[in-house]
């Protein structure tokens, strides 16, 4: 797993010994083993990007994208995401949607959120009668609807916002 760290921040890795580096950030040393576990991976990515030195999605290819989110949305188990290169912010809701917003424009919409969750076509069968004011009975046998699929999954969410954004960055 290779993680970049922000351009800003000076690092140092040093090699001690084949299988040990230490990562010299300002004012503190990150030692990482190469037989270390994904969880321990994990959770030292989640350290450093809680102080700002990785970017919250480079763990799956991304970078200059900068995590908004605000303490009523973190309360609520919401995850906010600007990318910085195209000015899109991105959210993650904990209910299972993924949405998109357009960057700021004078446009009918652009500040409205597109959900990027799939969609699943479902077939509600029952037939419906009904008399019409003028007289005419009319009859529904079948409704088709579309329903997105929520990803009640953390990580698959971020990889499913990662994938977009790597989409549209081309």
């Amino acid at each position: 797993m290779s993680v970049r760290v922000r351009p800003e921040v000076p690092i140092v890795c040093l090699c001690v010994e084949p299988g040990l580096n230490l990562l010299d950030f300002p004012g503190f040393f990150v030692t990482v083993y190469s037989n270390m576990e994904d969880l321990e991976i994990k959770e030292l990515l989640a350290d450093l990007e809680s102080i700002g030195l990785v970017c919250p999605l480079s763990s799956y290819g991304v970078e200059d994208v900068t995590e908004t989110t605000t303490s009523r949305e973190a309360k609520n188990g919401t995850r906010s995401f600007l990318d910085e290169k195209t000015g899109i912010s991105y959210k993650s809701y904990s209910c299972g949607y993924v949405r998109r917003r357009k960057k700021e424009t004078l446009y009918w919409r652009a500040n409205s959120y597109w959900p990027l969750n799939l969609r699943k076509k479902t077939v509600f069968k029952a037939e419906q009668t009904w008399r019409h004011s003028d007289g005419h009975t009319y009859t529904i046998k079948a409704r088709t609807y579309k329903s997105y699929l929520l990803v009640l999954n953390e990580e698959e969410r971020l990889k499913m916002i990662a994938k977009n954004i790597k989409g549209r960055r081309k």
